[in-house]
């Protein structure tokens, strides 16, 4: 018997690909492993579900006081390509948040800044690994 040893093993060992699929090899560790996480299941997907419904709660009761609309998340944030045109386009006429029309005008620096180190990043892999490194971990 052997303590305070480790192994890394690959996604293969679980029988996990690319996809997620479900496989053969990935049935069989949660058949073997069943009797530990099975009593527990209900309790987790009733956990999972009170904090759904929390979630949809508070949506519910921030939605008269949202800064974002709904659609900023799908036209913007999901879209890190979103051009300066787009995002003022949007910002003055689609976004929800009236006080966020004049955005564009009133924030013209920080826009600029954003656009600006946005295009250095994406210009290199290199300049986006540095500046992944020294933003994030540094």
């Amino acid at each position: 018997y052997f303590t305070n040893r480790s192994v890394c093993l690959g996604q293969d060992h679980l029988g996990i690909d690319e996809s997620f699929s479900t496989t053969s090899r990935l049935e069989n560790v949660f058949a073997a492993s069943e009797h530990l996480w099975e009593m527990a299941l209900p309790g987790l997907l009733e956990e999972f579900q009170r904090y759904r419904n929390e979630l949809s709660e508070q949506i519910k009761a921030s939605e008269n006081t949202s800064i974002l609309g709904n659609g900023f998340w799908y036209f913007v944030y999901n879209n890190d390509k979103v051009n300066r045109t787009d995002l003022e386009l949007y910002l003055r006429e689609a976004e929800e948040n009236p006080v966020l029309h004049s955005f564009p005008d009133d924030h013209k620096a920080g826009l600029d800044y954003l656009y600006l180190r946005t295009r250095y990043v994406q210009s290199h892999p290199v300049c986006a690994l540095w500046y992944v490194f020294f933003a994030d971990f540094w």
